[in-house]
C-alpha cells in the first residue's frame, strides 16, 4: 500500500482536481501501479469524487489506470452547508469546538504535523465556498463501488451524509456512520476505522 497526501491549497476546485490528477499519475508511474483504491477525507473527498468524475468522462485519457473502490470519509458534498454549520458550531461553544466536532483526542502528533505543513495557498473553505457536487452528466452516476463514512458529531456531519452522496454513486455504495467520532475518525477509532477499510478494499479487489 502507498499513501501521500496532496499538500496544496484550495484555489479552485477545478485547478486542485487537475493538479490532483498530474500528481496521482506521476504517484502511479513512480509505484509502477495500474490499479489503486482512492481515499478522500473532508475537502480531499470531494477532490478524489471529481477526480473520477473527470477519469469517467475522458476515460480513454485514464484507460491505464483503474480505480477499484472510493472511500469517502466525512468528504463535504455542499461547501456551503458546511461553513455556515462551522460558523454557527463554533459561536455555540467556542471553546470546546475543536474537541467536540474537530478531533476527539485533542491534536495527535501526526495531525499537528500535516496542519503545521498545509499548503501555502490554503484559505479554508471560502475559496471554494461555491463547492456542490453534481453528477457527472444528467442521469448519470459514477460506476466506482464506493463507501461513504460520516461521524454525527462532525462539524460537517451534514454536508457529508450519505444521503447527499448516494444519488451521485450508482449502486455500487456502502456506508458507516461512527457515532462517537467527529472530524478525524481515523485518529478517534482507528482500530474500527482500519478494518472498515480493510474489509471493503478487498471485496473490491480481485487480486485478493
Amino acid at each position: 500500500m502507498a499513501l501521500f497526501d496532496l499538500i496544496f491549497g484550495s484555489y479552485s476546485v477545478a485547478l486542485s482536481v487537475d493538479d490532483m490528477r498530474a500528481v496521482l499519475r506521476r504517484a502511479l508511474q513512480k509505484i509502477g501501479a495500474q490499479e489503486f483504491h482512492l481515499f478522500g477525507h473532508s475537502y480531499g473527498g470531494s477532490l478524489a469524487y471529481e477526480y473520477l468524475k473527470q477519469q469517467q468522462i475522458a476515460a480513454d485519457e485514464e484507460e491505464q489506470y483503474i480505480c477499484r473502490s472510493l472511500i469517502l470519509c466525512n468528504a463535504i458534498q455542499n461547501m456551503q452547508v458546511a461553513n455556515s454549520d462551522y460558523d454557527r458550531l463554533y459561536a455555540e461553544n467556542p471553546k470546546g469546538f475543536w474537541t467536540r466536532r474537530v478531533c476527539r483526542l485533542g491534536i495527535p502528533d501526526s495531525l499537528q504535523d500535516a496542519l503545521n505543513n498545509l499548503g501555502g495557498t490554503w484559505n479554508g473553505m471560502t475559496s471554494v465556498l461555491d463547492y456542490f457536487a453534481i453528477p457527472p452528466a444528467r442521469g448519470q452516476t459514477l460506476d466506482t463501488p464506493a463507501l461513504i463514512i460520516s461521524a454525527t458529531a462532525d462539524f460537517a456531519y451534514e454536508a457529508s451524509k450519505e444521503k447527499n452522496w448516494r444519488p451521485l454513486l450508482g449502486n455500487k455504495v456502502s456506508s458507516f456512520e461512527f457515532g462517537n467520532c467527529a472530524h478525524y475518525p481515523f485518529y478517534e477509532d482507528k482500530d474500527r476505522f482500519a478494518g472498515l477499510l480493510d474489509g471493503f478494499m478487498k471485496r473490491n479487489d480481485p487480486k485478493k
